[in-house]
């Protein structure tokens, strides 16, 4: 079972998996993610998958459960 996307808030910090999701005033075909803590909009950087790491994910790496981002350190080379 793919584990899943975890993200932190670029302005509060917030980090975790569930965050607020809403249609867009812009795009009514269109979600747009909002952060439970401060309540910013769109202001979001992927983290990596593993357990405890808190690094910036820079590759989306298939595993037998899904896809799942990670980092440099945590990416199988």
């Amino acid at each position: 079972m793919s584990k899943q996307n975890k993200w932190i808030c670029d302005e509060c910090g917030w980090m975790g998996v569930e965050y607020l999701v809403a249609q867009s005033p812009f795009d009514p075909e269109a979600t747009i993610m909002g952060c439970p803590e401060c309540y910013g909009v769109e202001c979001f950087t992927p983290v990596c998958a593993v357990d405890g790491c808190k690094n910036d994910a820079a590759f989306g790496l298939m595993t037998d459960g899904g896809k799942e981002d990670r980092c440099r350190e945590h990416t199988e080379k």
